[in-house]
């Protein structure tokens, strides 16, 4: 028997029937039976979960995931419910179960109450597992606005991310074309076909729309996207950072989480829905300015990360992420998030320090810049470990500031920021 058959019947053990102890409650209470619009089967029943359940239903999600690689667009929690949903649509279908059985509890767990044998039962409820995730798995994009990002529209490829200034319907256009179905919904008239509201309306301020595609479920799509967007907008701040005269406030703005799915012509599910987004670019006081050589220098570094192994692609996105985290955030979070940048990029277990300050050396940063970043990784530690409760309260504070007559947070985010940028091309 498969692994993942072989869990099926685990979990089919652990579903009880009645209550294994006098007075404990049902855990699950369900209309059981195939589902449908508008339709419930009438029968109401309640479930136990046994001592092995959860382990049981997480083993099932995990194998069911890695069952097909088609599958690998959801994500746990859905596939996980739909463990679930399949169980209690299943349960009484005459070919699997004793329905008398299951309805009235007459047997002790859900899988005492098979009517057929045990490898055809796990097989076919694992093929209708496999359809119901299936079932829920399209394409569609997210669609983000954000506030003081100016720059021209442009693609990245290899992240199927489009950039789109608020005023370029020609490049909103290309949105459409590729087969995705917006509603007539557009930057400038952000309301859909039909609808008098401004539901669909972003409720702040924004000068860029940015356009992440993926396949998967809502969950996974929204996450993944998400994930994509904050990778895109930590590089673009970086080459804006990296060409402005002076270091980027933020105001007292709000910034952007609006967020909607639209879903592709190819999605069974063709209905637009709203999808609130982190907060994953401040609201700065100065516009984030990217000129077209910024824009060119944002498409090399995705072009020239694409061409390493992955494992190395891997280790930049995160790094990636955890500077957006630190963009975003304040104080101790802020730094600490910045120095997690550089350990995810150039750390190595058991030696985290003296790999960050070779890595920063092989990316050529000034001896100067690695100076600090040593400095700081002691700030770090203070951090981290309880030593100082905030930047400032670090003993060496003072000394940091007369030696390189600089600012903590502000030389952490520049150093990540610079590792970041030259990594695809030089590590």
């Amino acid at each position: 028997m498969k692994p993942l058959h072989g869990q099926i019947v685990s979990l089919l053990k652990s579903i009880h029937l009645r209550a294994p102890e006098p007075g404990r409650r049902a855990q699950m209470q369900f209309a059981a039976g195939k589902r449908s619009p508008g339709f419930l089967s009438g029968l109401y029943l309640s479930w136990w979960r046994g001592e092995g359940a959860k382990y049981a239903v997480d083993s099932t999600t995990l194998l069911l995931l890695k069952s097909d690689k088609a599958l690998a667009g959801c994500d746990f929690s859905t596939a996980k419910g739909v463990v679930w949903d399949t169980l209690q649509e299943r349960c009484i279908d005459a070919s699997l179960f004793d329905g008398d059985d299951v309805v009235f509890a007459r047997k002790a767990t859900l899988f005492d109450c098979l009517v057929t044998s045990v490898p055809d039962a796990a097989q076919r409820l694992c093929a209708a597992m496999q359809d119901g995730v299936r079932a829920l798995l399209g394409r569609r994009c997210l669609v983000h606005v954000v506030p003081r990002l100016k720059c021209e529209s442009f693609g990245v490829s290899e992240v199927e991310i489009h950039v789109v200034a608020r005023d370029d319907a020609v490049a909103w256009s290309r949105v459409n074309a590729d087969g995705f179905s917006c509603g007539g919904w557009t930057p400038n008239n952000p309301i859909l076909n039909g609808r008098q509201d401004n539901v669909f309306a972003p409720h702040t301020a924004f000068d860029t729309v940015l356009v992440a595609a993926n396949v998967g479920t809502l969950n996974s799509i929204r996450q993944e996207s998400t994930l994509r967007l904050q990778t895109l907008l930590a590089v673009i701040f970086a080459v804006a950072s990296d060409r402005a005269p002076y270091p980027y406030l933020k105001s007292g703005g709000t910034p952007s989480t609006f967020g909607v799915l639209f879903p592709h012509s190819s999605c069974q599910d063709r209905s637009c829905l709203q999808s609130g987004v982190p907060v994953i670019l401040p609201y700065y006081i100065s516009d984030v300015a990217l000129d077209a050589e910024g824009i060119a220098t944002v498409k090399a570094w995705y072009a020239n990360l694409w061409a390493q192994q992955p494992d190395r692609r891997t280790r930049a996105e995160r790094s990636a992420h955890f500077l957006n985290l630190g963009m975003n955030s304040k104080g101790t979070e802020s730094f600490v998030n910045c120095y997690i940048a550089l350990d995810a990029l150039l750390g190595q277990r058991g030696s985290v320090e003296a790999s960050i300050l070779a890595g920063l050396a092989k990316l050529q940063l000034d001896p100067k810049q690695v100076e600090k970043a040593k400095w700081l990784f002691e700030l770090r530690n203070e951090l981290v470990h309880g030593g100082s409760r905030f930047v400032e309260e670090w003993p060496r504070y003072p000394a940091y500031v007369r030696h390189f007559d600089g600012d903590p947070m502000i030389d952490v985010l520049k150093i990540a920021q610079t590792a970041l940028l030259r990594a695809p091309s030089m590590l």
